[in-house]
């Protein structure tokens, strides 16, 4: 009898085997998915990283680029006053 009853509860496992085998590639393929966004994420991340690296270089760039003009706009006031008063001696 007892041989009777581990083939039956054999014959009823299939069933139960079956799901949890499902189960589990069901939960693998959700962790790969899972795997693939992170992977993803980190491409965008290191991207974005990137990015951000060039617009600071190219706004140090730009603040460079504004310190050279503010100087040689005050340069240019400078010639012209002196050119002012050279031209204020002059009568007509």
């Amino acid at each position: 009898m007892s041989t009777n009853r581990v083939r039956a509860s054999l014959g009823n496992s299939e069933p139960l085997r079956f799901t949890l085998g499902k189960s589990v590639l069901e939960s693998t393929q959700g962790i790969n998915d899972i795997a693939a966004s992170v992977s993803e994420q980190s491409v965008a991340s290191t991207e974005i990283a990137r990015n951000v690296e060039k617009i600071a270089q190219m706004s140090e760039e730009n603040y460079a680029s504004v310190q050279t003009n503010t100087r040689d706009v005050m340069q240019l006031d400078k010639l012209a006053r002196e050119l002012q008063d050279a031209v204020s001696k002059f009568k007509v």
